[in-house]
C-alpha cells in the first residue's frame, strides 16, 4: 500500500510491451495489479523527467 504509482523513464521503448514498460515493471516487481504504471518518453531526459514528476506528486501529497 506504500507504492501508489510507478513512473519509469524510457527513451526508446521497443517490442510488444515497450509502450507500457512501466506497467510490466510494476507487475514483475510483485506490486498489486491495482498499482498503475506510466512510461515517460523524453528521449535523453526521460529519467530526469520521471524523477521530477514523482517529486511533484510527493510535494503535492499525492
Amino acid at each position: 500500500d506504500e507504492i501508489e504509482d510507478v513512473l519509469i523513464g524510457c527513451a526508446w521503448p521497443e517490442g510488444a510491451t515497450g509502450s507500457n514498460i512501466a506497467r510490466q515493471i510494476a507487475i514483475r516487481a510483485g506490486l498489486p495489479v491495482s498499482v498503475p504504471g506510466a512510461t515517460v518518453n523524453r528521449f535523453c531526459s526521460s529519467g530526469l523527467q520521471s524523477i521530477a514528476m514523482a517529486a511533484q506528486r510527493v510535494i503535492a501529497g499525492e
